[in-house]
Order: C-alpha cells, then structure tokens, then sequence
C-alpha cells in the first residue's frame, strides 16, 4: 500500500508538472500571437472597405469607404491581372470618408479589380477584390429599338402612339420620342420602359415625328446607351377617307375552299363585287384553323396604306388575322395581327407604317368569332388614304 501511495504520487506531480508547462506555453504563443497582430496592424495600412461600383462606357466608377489610418496616403486600382493600374493620392481630411475612384479607359469585358492602399513608404494593404462587367460597342452593337407598333392621329392635332415590348431584360428602361408641335417647335416626350402608349396633343398634322430606345447596362450604370433614331414619315390619319383600289384583273387563291355541288364558294368571290358570294373554307372533308387568302394584284401596287374585307354576322367570321405583303410571292413582310368585328359592313385594317408598296397581300384568319371550324370572307381588298 505504502509503494502504491508513493506512485500515485509521482503520477500526480507529473500530470501538474505538464499541465503547468501547458499554460505557460499557450500563455507564451498568446503573447507572441498579439504581439505578432501588433506588429501586422504596424506594417499595413488599413484597407479600403464598402466598396460600391458603377460600370459604364469602357470606364468604372468606385465609391470606396477609406480607412482612417493615418498611415494611408494613396491608393491604387489594379485590373487586367494586375498588369494595368491607376494611381489616386488619398489626404488626410479624406480619411475615414468616402472617396469617388473614376478609372478609364477599361475595355469593354468582365473584370477583377484590386483595390490597394499604400503608407508612405509604399508599404501595400490587404487587397480589396472587386468583380464587374465593363460595357462598349459589343454591348452597344446587340441593342434594339423599342418598336412603334402604330402612331393614329385624328388630323387635328392629336396622335396616339403604341409601342411594343421593351427589352428590359437586356437593360432598356425608356422611350425618347422627338416630334414637332403644332407651333413647330421641337419638343422631345419621354416614356418609360413600363409604358405602352402615350398621346400627343400638340401634334403637327403630316409631320414626322423620330424615337429611339435608351439602355441602361446595369441599375448602378454611370453611362446611358441609345439605339439609333428611327424616323416615322407618315402616321395613320383617320380624319382621311379610304379610297379602295380598283381590283380588276386580280386574282385571289387560298388555303381550301367549299366545292360541294349547289354550294361553290372559292376565293375569287371575295373580288366579283357581289356580296351575295364569299369565299368558305372547305367542309368535305372538313380543314380547320388557320385558313388563308392570298390575293394577286397583277403588278406592285405603290402607295397602299392597308386592307379591307366584308366580313358577315356568323360565327364563321374570323376573330382576328394575320396580314403578310410581298413583291414576289416569296418574301413575305408581317404587317400585323388585327381585331376583326363581326359586322356586316366593309371593315377597313390600316398598315403601320402606311404607304407600302407590294403585288401580293395574305390574310390568315387565326381564330374564329363562334365554335366553328370554318372562315368566312364576303368581299376583299387594298385602299389609300391620300386624299
């Protein structure tokens, strides 16, 4: 018992012993650890911090949160894998506010930016790392006008412009439109990207009138991009009558038509003049939607501002179409999608823009007015509103 009590001992004097050479040692690496911070804090100069950026034309701009550390008096911003560099001197009423860095030029492209403060010995801080795009031409080159989709005027001084759908997605945000007043002043109206239409009361009859589409690259962006001008030469004029083209020697085709005996119905109906014939989609066997009717007008016509058709009350009668023009038969332009009343009168669809030429026009017949598989369409034709 008694040897067992003196190894307990010992056991129990080693265990203090490395337990107190521990807590000297950990005590010592604290020591040598804050000293080692003292030192560090010493050597660097404090580091940039809340760093804001602001991409624009081949340049950036950053709003950076200096370090009050009396040891900072400059800095530098780095990019291009640090082989490209910009200077900025920083004095000491600037320390601890912040401070507007504008580096340029940058090529258009992503970058990493370093952003590094230096004492007066030109001792380097911890770098500040910074990641944004720079935009230019490429960016610039990829952009498109936000499109008028109509401009209808009354004639006394009232037009009412649509637009279609801006390209938000790639940083468009508003409309510029130029116009001359009806005092023939040059007045520039501006419409935001969430707004569709916008009407000009002061409006100077049969002048023309130029938009383009402005684009911001990013929401902090310092630089505004612009399309260029499109210009609108002759708007829709209701005040003007329309005047329907003489359809003599046309001739019309389309996708199917009803033959069944006692009841003949094809195309060249919708131009005989006679509303008591039409043109009716086949039934046996029965075609379903679309259908089509081309119309061959002989030779280009010029000066044509849109189309007409007859339509009757049935459920057959068309809900909207499509209307395509061309000068060969082969290229065909879209001139738009048009709402189509089910009445029993001449129903005219004005082109945006006006005063095309062409030799065929097309009007597909998308949707029907009632649960049919048929269309229907009485008389057909082409006008101008030049007089």
């Amino acid at each position: 018992m008694h040897k067992q009590t003196i190894m307990n001992t010992i056991i129990k004097s080693f265990f203090l012993f490395f337990l107190a050479a521990g807590i000297y040692g950990c005590s010592k690496m604290d020591a040598t650890y804050k000293e080692f911070l003292k030192d560090s804090d010493a050597l660097y100069p404090g580091k940039v911090d809340s760093v804001q950026v602001f991409p624009g034309r081949e340049r950036i701009k950053f709003n950076v949160l200096l370090s009050s550390d009396p040891k900072v008096k400059k800095l530098k911003v780095f990019w291009a894998g640090r082989q490209e560099s910009v200077e900025f001197p920083v004095s000491p009423d600037e320390l601890g506010h912040r401070k507007e860095l504008m580096v340029a030029p940058i090529p258009e492209g992503d970058h990493t930016f370093y952003i590094i403060t230096y004492d007066g010995n030109d001792n380097p801080s911890v770098s500040t790392e910074v990641f944004s795009a720079v935009y230019g031409t490429s960016y610039q080159s990829a952009l498109l006008s936000r499109p008028v989709t109509s401009a209808i005027t009354d004639g006394a001084g009232t037009l009412n412009i649509q637009l279609g759908a801006a390209d938000i997605s790639n940083g468009a945000h508003a409309t510029e439109i130029i116009y001359t007043d009806t005092t023939g002043n040059t007045v520039t109206r501006r419409l935001e990207a969430a707004e569709n239409n916008t009407v000009l009361d002061d409006y100077q009859t049969e002048s023309i009138f130029k938009y383009r589409t402005l684009y911001l690259p990013a929401s902090t962006a310092i630089d505004t991009f612009y399309t260029a001008y499109d210009t609108v030469v002759k708007v829709i004029d209701l005040s003007k009558t329309p005047v329907d083209l003489l359809r003599s020697g046309w001739t019309a085709t389309a996708s199917s038509f009803d033959d069944r005996p006692g009841g003949y119905r094809p195309p060249q109906n919708t131009l005989d003049g006679d509303v008591s014939t039409m043109w009716h989609s086949q039934v046996v066997p029965q075609m379903t939607y679309p259908h089509w009717i081309m119309v061959d007008m002989g030779s280009v016509q010029n000066g044509i501002d849109g189309i007409f058709l007859l339509a009757q009350v049935r459920n057959e009668t068309a809900k909207t179409i499509n209307v395509l023009i061309s000068d060969d038969n082969v290229s065909w332009t879209f001139m738009g999608t048009f709402p189509v009343q089910n009445i029993a009168t001449q129903q005219y669809f004005d082109f945006f823009p006006g005063d095309q030429h062409f030799r065929y026009f097309k009007v597909i017949a998308a949707e029907p007015t009632g649960s049919t598989s048929n269309t229907v369409i009485v008389e057909i034709g082409a006008f101008t509103r030049d007089n």
